[in-house]
């Protein structure tokens, strides 16, 4: 795929990213009486991340003159793979923080909270995961003893 057309499908995502939060939020506020407006509207600030986002990855390209190497380059794969561990690690320190947040901030919800619950679920999830699926994927890559 080259340069050009990475550019066209990420703008293309982008404009799809932001007319639809911009449908999200106008029906947020639409729906302000009801009471879903603050949930629609949240939903609406994820899609205006992924037009943003979007939109920082068509800069990158345009000012990147080296045109892209194919998706299966092995180098640029182990690079990707590695941003997205660092990443992922970075997220999984920040809800562990929002989890520690949430417990010290609203102590009368420990152990009532639905919120609370889920917090802590995908607080452990995301400690007890990584380890499940590297043992999966070493047990993949184990040469077969023909038993």
């Amino acid at each position: 795929m080259d340069k050009e057309a990475l550019i066209r499908r990420e703008r293309t995502f982008a404009v799809v990213s932001l007319v639809l939060g911009i449908a999200v939020l106008g029906a947020g506020l639409l729906f302000n009486p009801h009471g879903y407006h603050k949930a629609l509207e949240a939903i609406s600030i994820v899609l205006f991340a992924m037009a943003f986002a979007s939109l920082v990855k068509i800069r990158a390209l345009k000012r990147n003159d080296a045109i892209p190497v194919a998706e299966n380059d092995e180098r640029i794969v182990a690079a990707r793979n590695q941003a997205d561990a660092v990443s992922l690690e970075v997220i999984r320190r920040v809800l562990f923080l929002a989890y520690l947040f949430y417990t010290f901030v609203r102590p009368g919800d420990i152990f009532q909270s639905l919120s609370w619950w889920l917090l802590l679920a995908v607080s452990m999830l995301s400690l007890l995961l990584p380890p499940l699926v590297l043992g999966n994927v070493n047990k993949r890559f184990q040469p077969d003893d023909g038993r």
